[in-house]
């Protein structure tokens, strides 16, 4: 019984730990992916997204310059969130990995991390012009169509619609999905641990 309970507390610490970082990572992503794309400044969406990422990014902008129109502070927190999370991952299973694979993993896992973020944005794009196009025009809508056209568009040239209906989005999909499986092979390659993939 005290053994069951250890386990359940200690699958209890390993989700809270894995949402709340995943979910700081993915509004940084978003945040690195308006400035890749060139969204104005005082657009909404990005707009909220700064009140919450300037914290964390101010103090390292400091330290790392922006190359051309890539932030590189914003890279690094990036990776430094990844290595946090696993490593207390890690802690909490009693495992104490080499620091050299730890990286490894790290950057293995936010190639992944990126991946996932296409993925949905793609199948929001998706449901959005098949189920609900009144929000078309939504500025959250609009972000998600300047993410996600640079992916989709040289498939679509390439790929003919067929009675007025455009595979694109679902070829897409399919091609992230294995690219993540992809992924996790190779970081099961590199021994990663059952709990970070």
């Amino acid at each position: 019984m005290e053994s069951q309970l250890l386990n359940f507390i200690r699958t209890l610490m390993d989700f809270l730990v894995t949402i709340s970082f995943d979910l700081i990572i993915f509004v940084i992503i978003f945040h690195f992916l308006l400035e890749l794309m060139g969204t104005h400044y005082h657009h909404p969406v990005r707009q909220l997204i700064l009140r919450y990422t300037r914290p964390l990014l101010d103090p390292l902008h400091k330290i790392f310059p922006n190359y051309r129109n890539i932030d590189l502070g914003l890279l690094f927190l990036l990776f430094l969130l990844e290595n946090i999370k696993l490593l207390l991952l890690l802690l909490l299973t009693w495992q104490f990995p080499n620091l050299a694979l730890l990286f490894l993993w790290s950057i293995f896992l936010l190639i992944n991390t990126f991946i996932n973020f296409y993925f949905f944005a793609v199948l929001f794009r998706l449901l959005i012009s098949w189920v609900i196009p009144i929000y078309s025009n939504h500025p959250a809508t609009q972000l998600l169509f300047l993410f996600t056209e640079p992916l989709l568009k040289p498939i679509r040239r390439r790929l003919p619609t067929i009675k007025g209906f455009d595979w694109t989005p679902i070829i897409v999909i399919i091609g992230l999905k294995i690219l993540t499986m992809l992924v996790t092979y190779t970081l099961m390659l590199l021994n990663a641990p059952a709990i970070i993939l």
